[in-house]
């Protein structure tokens, strides 16, 4: 049952991807907040001190202008990656709806809901042995196409 295991890997990998792309988001909103917030007591810039001061750095437009570049740049990358991998998320989707009736609730209740054996007998009303031999025979099925491909 391949496409089972690729299914619950596809989706670990979005929620990470998802992680990562908020952090992204968050970095670029960071630091175009720390230009954008208004200026308030500037009298003058003493170029004598020190950059960082008493905890705080200023930002130069200058040097975080490619450090912005670079985010967008990675923001895109994990949208269009995002894109790609829910895609192929509904691919399999499509092909665990194509199972019957029963085979496909328990497919879905396994692969999906992440139901174990015993939790999908109950839900169904069905035998534990019952469903853990459908289930069994729709994973010899699933085996068998797979290797003719």
């Amino acid at each position: 049952m391949e496409f089972v295991k690729c299914y619950q890997d596809l989706c670990r990998e979005i929620e990470i991807y998802e992680m990562r792309l908020e952090s992204l988001i968050a970095q670029k909103d960071a630091i175009m907040d720390g230009w954008l917030k208004p200026i308030s007591d500037i009298s003058g810039i003493d170029y004598s001190k020190p950059r960082v001061q008493e905890n705080h750095c200023k930002l130069d437009m200058m040097e975080q202008l490619p450090h912005i570049e670079a985010l967008e740049k990675d923001i895109d990358k994990y949208k269009i990656l995002l894109w790609k991998i829910k895609e192929a998320r509904r691919v399999i989707e499509k092909q665990i709806q194509n199972l019957s009736g029963l085979d496909q609730r328990i497919i879905r209740m396994k692969s999906i809901e992440e139901l174990s054996l015993k939790q999908i007998s109950l839900e169904l009303g069905y035998s534990y042995t019952y469903i853990r031999q459908r289930y069994s025979k729709i994973k010899n099925r699933s085996n068998l196409v797979e290797k003719t491909k």
